[in-house]
C-alpha cells in the first residue's frame, strides 16, 4: 500500500510547491465581495419593489390552495355519487307493504 501512496505523495508535494508562489493580484478579494454586496443590494431592493414578484409569491399560495380545493370537491363529488347509487340500488328493490 505505502508503494502506491508515495508516488501519489510525492507528485502532491511536487504541485505544492510549484503552486506556492501564486497568490491572487491585490484587491481581489475585495473587488469579489464588493460585487457580491452590490448584487445582493440589487435583488433585495428589486425584490422589495417589484409587485409582480409579490404577485406571483401570492399567487403559488392560492393555487396551492385552489388546488387542494378542487381535489376534495372531487373527493366529495364521487363519495356522493358513489352514495346516491347504493341508496338508490336499496330503494329499486324494496317493495312497499301497503301498496299490495
Amino acid at each position: 500500500m505505502s508503494e502506491r501512496r508515495d508516488p501519489i505523495e510525492e507528485r502532491l508535494a511536487r504541485l505544492a510547491e510549484a503552486t506556492d508562489s501564486i497568490r491572487p493580484h491585490p484587491g481581489f478579494e475585495a473587488r469579489i465581495a464588493d460585487a457580491v454586496a452590490a448584487e445582493r443590494a440589487a435583488l433585495s431592493s428589486l425584490r422589495a419593489s417589484d409587485w409582480v414578484f409579490n404577485v406571483v409569491q401570492s399567487g403559488r399560495l392560492v393555487l396551492a390552495a385552489a388546488a387542494l380545493a378542487a381535489g376534495i370537491a372531487v373527493f366529495s363529488a364521487v363519495e356522493s355519487a358513489a352514495a346516491y347509487d347504493r341508496e338508490a340500488a336499496v330503494a329499486y328493490g324494496t317493495v312497499e307493504l301497503g301498496a299490495w
